[in-house]
């Protein structure tokens, strides 16, 4: 039963409402209640492997196997606009300000981009030889 796959990424939403994400589905958790709200079923052609929460917005981002970014409305649970599509699988994604996100991918490289506008603002190819599980962003102050 695909429904009960191994779930790859969770998000809380406003500390109301836990995302989780399993094979092709999302599925939403009303945490005061401690009820179900819904799902979205194939949301993605392929397993999600990451969803992230843009802070002070209603959207939340799904990335998986089949090279696309989508956009939800977390309330609505509806796509919110049309979705970015890549060259790669999306393994992972993190905010870095309130633009721009981050994507590791399948194809050992890290993505940037613009979640106004869609377009692609950095990409750097790794050494990795496996896929990008995990990006995380440092700042650095005071090395001479």
């Amino acid at each position: 039963d695909k429904d009960n796959y191994i779930i790859r990424s969770l998000v809380i939403y406003k500390k109301t409402t836990l995302v989780s994400a399993a094979w092709k589905s999302i599925k939403f958790w009303d945490l005061n209640n401690k009820t179900f709200k819904g799902k979205i079923i194939n949301a993605h052609a392929n397993h999600i492997y990451s969803l992230l929460n843009i802070k002070s917005t209603k959207i939340l981002l799904s990335g998986g196997d089949d090279h696309k970014i989508r956009f939800w409305n977390i309330e609505t649970l509806q796509e919110a606009t049309n979705h970015i599509e890549l060259n790669s699988g999306v393994c992972c994604m993190t905010q870095l300000d309130s633009n721009i996100v981050a994507i590791g991918t399948t194809n050992c490289s890290i993505q940037c981009f613009n979640i106004y506008n869609k377009k692609t603002v950095m990409r750097v190819k790794t050494n990795h030889s496996g896929y990008i599980w995990k990006v995380i962003f440092v700042t650095i102050i005071g090395i001479y």
